[in-house]
């Protein structure tokens, strides 16, 4: 039987973002949490191809990106049956008036306005990691 310390505890991230400054931001501090550099994505029609042919853990989407918005794409991934697991999907916004709801009705599992904290950045990585876990 494999020990909880064998496992691989470090989750798949891809960041979803057309900010090329908030892109290097989140990626920076995501491979500080977790020792490996996040997928990148710039675009949501981009996200959703990485995310049906990857096996990603976690995805933080902009809302307004260029090509297919987050929201859509969030859409796509949940209606998506070929995508046997399906990530834990954090949607990213400058500003919460108006979008929230809008971005949260389509799926996600959680919402927050950037710019992100590193300690909430790193809860969230906390929680995937344990969400991930099978024993």
């Amino acid at each position: 039987m494999i020990g909880l310390e064998e496992l691989d505890k470090t989750p798949a991230v891809l960041v979803a973002e057309d900010n090329t400054i908030s892109a290097r931001l989140m990626m920076c501090l995501i491979q500080k949490f977790t020792g490996t550099a996040p997928c990148f994505a710039a675009n949501g029609q981009e996200a959703y191809e990485k995310v049906v042919n990857g096996n990603y853990d976690l995805v933080f989407m902009d809302h307004q990106m260029p090509v297919c918005s987050g929201d859509e794409a969030v859409q796509l991934i949940r209606s998506d049956e070929s995508i046997e697991n399906q990530p834990f999907i954090v949607g990213l916004s400058a500003s919460a008036e108006g979008e929230m709801e809008n971005f949260e009705n389509c799926g996600l599992d959680m919402f927050i306005t950037k710019p992100i904290p590193p300690a909430k950045l790193e809860h969230i990585m906390d929680l995937v990691t344990e969400r991930s876990l099978v024993v």
